[in-house]
């Protein structure tokens, strides 16, 4: 028997509000199940903030969302793409 489930909804368009936001640290935010994360964040601003990204070699991407969701950090595991963001965006996080 499954305990303390939550559901993720879309609760403003069923005209409620929610008072509270969910911290968010996204690991691998550049791959296919970071990707799908970060829509349920776009759909959802009210109930989720992005702190954390992480990425490994797809800088555009990566450089895309910090300038998008502004987070506190960023790692990148790839020296190259490192170089990268951190030239792009190194001033916004």
């Amino acid at each position: 028997m499954l305990r303390n489930v939550r559901c993720l909804c879309n609760l403003k368009g069923l005209g409620m509000k929610t008072d509270y936001t969910h911290i968010l640290a996204i690991f691998g935010a550049t791959g296919s199940i970071g990707s799908n994360t970060v829509e349920v964040v776009r759909r959802n601003p009210d109930a989720f903030a992005i702190r954390y990204l992480t990425g490994h070699g797809n800088a555009d991407l990566l450089c895309d969302l910090v300038r998008e969701f502004r987070p506190s950090a960023v790692v990148v595991t790839d020296a190259d793409a490192c170089a990268r963001v951190r030239a792009d965006v190194g001033d916004l996080t």
